[in-house]
């Protein structure tokens, strides 16, 4: 059961599997979840980032909040490159009464 409240853990791996990237900051804003995802590792590198079900859009955006790029949902997860010891800061939009379109 993919249920979200105001209240998560950055660590549920019911929200999104990391594809091997540290979650490093998970936060609500409205009827989305805002996370930051940080590589670690010190070469860039492209990974497949699992999302819940209930994700029915991912667009990357800076600290201020402003879209930068859409991403495009396959299969349950998207592809983002990331340079080495480099994040980047998603809103995922999940499916609500409220909110539809849904990505398929």
């Amino acid at each position: 059961d993919y249920a979200f409240s105001t209240k998560f853990s950055i660590e549920d791996s019911s929200l999104m599997d990391c594809g091997g990237y540290e979650l490093s900051a998970a936060y609500v804003e409205g009827d989305d979840i805002i996370v930051r995802l940080f590589n670690r590792n010190t070469a860039s590198e492209s990974r497949r980032v699992g999302l819940a079900p209930s994700i029915v859009s991912i667009e990357e955006i800076d600290l201020l909040g402003n879209a930068i790029r859409k991403f495009e949902i396959q299969n349950g997860s998207f592809e983002v490159s990331m340079p080495g010891l480099g994040f980047r800061t998603f809103r995922l939009g999940k499916f609500s009464a409220s909110n539809k379109n849904i990505n398929k």
